[in-house]
Formats: C-alpha cells, sequence, structure tokens
C-alpha cells in the first residue's frame, strides 16, 4: 500500500530511487499515467505514441484548478503558471536576461561580420 501509483513522489512513504521507479513504473505501466508530480515539479515519461489526452475537453477540465486538485498533467502546470503570474502586480518578465544576452549575441555577431 506504501507504493501504489502515487500521484506525487512526495507522498511516498520511503523517497528513494527504488520507490521512485516503482511508483513510476506502477502509474506508466498499470495506470498508463505519463505525468507524475514531485512536488512542484512534473515528471514526464514518454510513452512513444500518441495519447487522448491533449484535446480540449481535457484543457477545459484543467481550466481553474489548482495544481493538485485533479490527476498530474501539463495543462495543471500551465494553468498554474498562468494564475500565478495573473497575481502579479508588476511585469510579467521574467527577468532571467534572454533579452540582454540576445542583444548583445547579435551585437557580437554584428561586430564579428565582415564589411
Amino acid at each position: 500500500d506504501i507504493l501504489i501509483g502515487k500521484n506525487d513522489l512526495t507522498s511516498l512513504s520511503y523517497l528513494h530511487e527504488p520507490a521512485v521507479l516503482y511508483n513510476l513504473q506502477v502509474r506508466f505501466c498499470n495506470q498508463y499515467a505519463i505525468y507524475t508530480y514531485c512536488g512542484i515539479v512534473l515528471v514526464a515519461i514518454n510513452p512513444y505514441t500518441e495519447l487522448p489526452i491533449y484535446d480540449t475537453d481535457t484543457i477545459h477540465a484543467y481550466r481553474g484548478q489548482a495544481m493538485g486538485d485533479l490527476d498530474p498533467h501539463i495543462f495543471a502546470v500551465a494553468e498554474e503558471a498562468y494564475t500565478k503570474m495573473e497575481s502579479w502586480p508588476t511585469s510579467h518578465g521574467l527577468g532571467s536576461g534572454v533579452s540582454w544576452c540576445a542583444g548583445h549575441a547579435s551585437h557580437n555577431v554584428d561586430l564579428a561580420t565582415p564589411r
């Protein structure tokens, strides 16, 4: 009962490699569940086939739901991110520096290009 395909790996009684792998195996092989949470992280197993889990009905099912209310899914993570982004009082820029780095990279390419 302690290793029966939990939705969230952090809820396992024993959080070590064999328990994690067994839980993922049970979820994938027995339930064909490719997504599993590990806290706020979504673990995904590639099923090497298309699954009918990305349709409009599934999108609507996850809309407005908090992460953990329904089975783990990429739509739950997207909904959580969108909800959090909407609640921020400031700009939604992540501040990761991607634009800054891209600007410097293009400047470097421009300088390196022979005229």
